[in-house]
């Protein structure tokens, strides 16, 4: 065998698909192909095959398979901030981890390779490959090794689907003409109680459902809370491993319950921002935030992208708890209102700033603001941030009174987002299963 490192070469276009209609792995392969058709320094030697062939085990063929999916993964981190990028690949291939800075040792966030399966697992997986797949080249071995990792249970399949059927009602219509008639004057008028409104209603009959709706009317981005992680047989929309984690247990490093909800949302709308920023153009207002919508897309693939944005998010969020001073202070008497609008003021604020500019140039919200001004309707543009579950964290820190203290701190990000109507309003949805939710949203004195 060889010892030559073969050298990149420019993958040949393939072959013209057959009337079939491609699968899901297919397309993804297709989307990965194409991708890297327009960045040829990503590509690898096409054909795999004969390298695997002749190692002598099991081992030894799936430390070759490991070898080359890193390569490309390395090769390919100076696009991950590209147009194009296929965020179905971004979620399976990479991670983000803390680490030692080589400069001065401080801990800071990096983006790693994580190829595609565990390395226990490429064992059985090379074998399973060269059986189904005879002369695969590096596409085919994703395609095989992404369908692999995106399969679910059917319970999901079933919960997602039922989650995405046709909406009969107008709630989210009348939701959104509510906002504009009374709840943004009722604030104009007295910003005590902040731009969070409840939507409450007894479990199983739709609020979330009704939320997720909204994202066909204003660009709508919604987080999911639950004690259990990936389990849609207690709930639909399902709360993602790293939700679960920094809520349940990462939170309680901060100093306050108040610097760790920061912290989340300092980190959420940084990726947010920057996911909008590298995504292709959206076409339609549900397409602004699709890859953070509780449902599947075309490739099914959503709920793996999600699950690496989020995870991508908490590790920030406790970067800035190692490293940012202003989220070390620990609770005590002397911890103010004034303390927590500094840090909105010098961490969360830009980010806010950044994203409205970014959604306010977006065609779909232009069109609409357009067709409102024809109208004679004009008014802002809208952002619905939903927060669902969001009571369960007073199960999760029964001592804390931690949902309480979520409304103050939404309380004080609203004094940063309210505007005119040439500007972005941001509206937080507290979805909850009882009154509690609509009785947070007025106790939100500092007292």
């Amino acid at each position: 065998m060889s010892t030559q490192q073969p050298s990149h070469a420019t993958a040949s276009t393939p072959a013209p698909a057959s009337q079939r209609t491609l699968t899901l792995p297919e397309q993804r392969s297709d989307a990965l192909r194409r991708f890297c058709l327009q960045h040829p320094a990503t590509l690898m030697p096409p054909r795999i095959s004969t390298v695997l062939l002749e190692m002598p085990g099991h081992a030894q063929r799936a430390s070759v398979l490991w070898w080359i999916l890193n390569h490309m993964c390395y090769t390919m981190l100076p696009h991950l901030d590209k147009p194009g990028f296929p965020l179905w690949f971004l979620a399976l291939a990479y991670r983000c981890h803390i680490r030692s800075s080589p400069s001065d040792g401080t801990p800071e966030a990096v983006i790693r390779p994580a190829p595609l399966l565990d390395p226990s697992a490429f064992v059985g997986a090379c074998e399973d490959l060269l059986r189904e797949v005879p002369n695969p080249d590096l596409f085919d071995t994703i395609e095989f090794l992404s369908r692999k990792y995106f399969e679910h249970d059917d319970c999901f399949h079933q919960s997602a689907a039922a989650f995405t059927r046709p909406y009969l009602d107008r709630a989210h219509e009348r939701f959104d003409r509510e906002i504009a008639k009374t709840y943004a004057p009722m604030f104009e008028a007295n910003r005590a109680c902040g731009r969070a409104v409840p939507v409450v209603q007894s479990s199983g009959v739709g609020k979330s459902r009704m939320v997720h709706e909204l994202r066909h009317l204003w660009p709508t981005i919604i987080l999911t809370l639950s004690e259990q992680a990936n389990t849609p047989s207690i709930g639909y929309p399902v709360a993602e491993a790293g939700t679960v984690d920094f809520f349940t247990n990462s939170c309680r490093k901060f100093g306050s319950p108040e610097l760790a909800f920061l912290a989340f949302f300092v980190a959420w709308f940084k990726k947010v921002a920057s996911v909008l920023r590298t995504t292709c153009a959206p076409t339609s207002m549900g397409d602004i935030f699709a890859p953070w919508a509780p449902i599947e897309d075309d490739l099914g693939v959503n709920k793996e992208i999600r699950e690496a944005f989020f995870a991508e998010v908490y590790t920030y969020a406790e970067t800035l708890r190692l490293l940012e001073p202003d989220f070390q202070k620990k609770a005590s008497r002397e911890v103010s209102e004034d303390f927590y609008r500094t840090i909105i003021m010098s961490h969360l604020f830009p980010l806010i700033n950044q994203l409205a500019h970014a959604i306010q140039g977006l065609e779909p919200v232009k069109a609409k603001r357009a067709k409102l001004d024809r109208a004679g309707k004009s008014r802002p543009t809208v952002v619905y941030v939903g927060i669902d579950g969001y009571r369960l964290l007073d199960s999760m820190h029964p001592r804390s009174d931690a949902s309480r203290r979520l409304s103050r701190v939404l309380k004080l990000i609203s004094e940063f987002v309210y505007g005119d109507e040439d500007e972005v309003q941001f509206w937080f949805l507290l979805i909850g299963p009882d009154l509690q939710a609509a009785e947070e949203t007025r106790r939100v004195s500092w007292a």
